[in-house]
């Protein structure tokens, strides 16, 4: 395993000067991805994942395969495999006309704003799931059709579904369309625990004023096949205020035993939040305001929150400022939610052009919360020194306590060399502490880290 990770590694680090391909309108992009880790806080330490990627296209007309060999999931990587396997990771075919568009093979989609169908790629998750099967779409000056349908598969998680969607969106009056979007869904393989399900829904979208007032609206139901699991429902509406320098938004959205394992509506406030389908409601008004000179924008959320029956609010404010004294960037967000115990978070960055191509990046993050007895804190500070077409060197200082665990110290440290505008090698080595990792509203927990990584990533074109 050994000496076949470091080939591959090998190889894949002296193929980074390869000419573009291009020739008679049709052009290839190749894409290498390496990542060669020992983690001593795995099943066997010694892991390899490597994805190569080849995307073609030719006037309308563009075709892509991935072939991937590996011997843990990035999802997984505390479990690593009996032996390195190889396989067609992902293929696709694609036509893309004025009227018309098809693909064939793995495709991502969402159907209105994900309360219907939404699969998507996580990339914080390391979640790349994706439908195997068939996509149609037919576009007019007012109307828009799409169907598709195929299988989708967790590999971390080993259960899959197959699916049926469509959607039609007409644009009734200027500016202002209308849609309805259905989904059919049913489990495939040992996972499965819902059986078939219909979701569909009824959006309303559009803007006056010259895109100074934008609305958007969309309300869904879930039923089940099953007599014994209870139907579900959903609402989801927003209104936007923007002009010059202000930007109003008032939400609102309520579900209620709404997860049909496949979706993922406008849910949490936050993106690193975990949202709740099952029995959630919010009502939130934002407020940004932007100055030009300097270049400072404030933000504040203010939400009342209730889930299965809890009531309480959200509340965080922000500043985001670029270029101040043309050397320094700065941001810091602090919010608490409070439902049954206040939730504190602390998010801040800096950023300073030392002079030249070098510059000096700190991050620092907060999360705890206390409820009686039981305090959790996390916390995390990142220092990175960085030199503009050369690399970078960062520190990571991570820190947690809890009254089961207990007290704990992580450090690790990474230096990245960029070999060119398109490639770059990078090597990591310490302990990273894992934990409930957010991102578009869904979780996981990550497992720990401890050992070395060695990833190289290089784009053809």
């Amino acid at each position: 395993m050994k000496r076949t990770a470091l080939g591959v590694l090998l190889i894949s680090l002296s193929c980074w000067k390869l000419p573009a391909i291009s020739w008679g309108g049709f052009s290839l992009v190749l894409t290498n991805e390496t990542l060669l880790q020992r983690n001593r806080a795995a099943s066997r330490p010694d892991q390899l994942y490597q994805l190569l990627h080849l995307v073609g296209t030719y006037k309308d007309w563009s075709s892509g395969l991935t072939l991937r060999l590996k011997n843990f999931l990035k999802q997984t990587p505390d479990m690593t495999l009996p032996r390195l396997e190889f396989d067609f990771y992902k293929a696709f075919v694609r036509y893309q006309g004025k009227k018309l568009r098809a693909q064939a093979g793995d495709f991502h989609a969402m159907l209105g704003r994900g309360l219907v169908l939404a699969v998507l790629p996580n990339e914080k998750l390391y979640r790349d799931w994706s439908i195997r099967g068939g996509d149609v779409e037919f576009l007019s000056d007012h109307l828009r059709i799409r169907t598709l349908g195929g299988l989708v598969r967790d590999e971390a998680g080993g259960q899959g579904w197959s699916l049926f969607g469509t959607e039609a969106i007409f644009r009734y009056v200027r500016a202002h369309d209308a849609g309805w979007h259905l989904s059919y869904i049913d489990d495939r393989g040992e996972g499965g625990r819902l059986g078939p399900r219909l979701t569909g829904s009824l959006s309303f979208s559009g803007s006056f004023w010259s895109d100074r007032i934008t609305y958007a609206a969309e309300t869904a139901f879930l039923s089940f096949q099953d007599e014994r699991l209870p139907a579900g429902s959903a609402g989801f509406a927003s209104l936007s205020y923007h002009r010059g320098r202000w930007l109003v938004t008032v939400e609102a959205k309520r579900y209620l035993n709404f997860a049909n394992e496949l979706n993922n509506p406008p849910n949490a406030d936050r993106e690193d939040e975990p949202g709740v389908l099952g029995d959630g409601q919010t009502v939130r008004l934002f407020l940004q305001y932007a100055l030009p000179d300097p270049d400072l924008l404030v933000l504040l959320n203010a939400a009342t929150v209730s889930e299965y029956g809890v009531r309480g609010e959200h509340l965080y404010a922000g500043m985001m400022a670029q270029d101040l004294f043309d050397r320094i960037s700065a941001s810091l967000t602090v919010g608490v939610r409070r439902l049954l115990y206040p939730v504190l978070r602390i998010d801040a960055n800096l950023q300073w052009m030392l002079g030249g191509p070098w510059s000096l990046e700190t991050n620092y993050r907060e999360k705890g919360y206390r409820n009686g007895a039981f305090r959790f804190l996390e916390r995390d500070i990142l220092v990175q020194l960085a030199k503009a077409r050369l690399g970078s060197f960062s520190v990571q200082y991570q820190y947690s306590a809890q009254p089961v665990m207990g007290r704990h110290h992580f450090l690790s440290c990474s230096a990245r060399w960029d070999v060119s505008a398109a490639a770059y090698v990078e090597a990591t080595g310490g302990w990273l502490r894992g934990g409930e990792v957010c991102a578009q509203g869904q979780c996981f927990q990550a497992p720990p880290f401890r050992g070395v990584k060695l990833s190289f990533f290089a784009v053809f074109r």
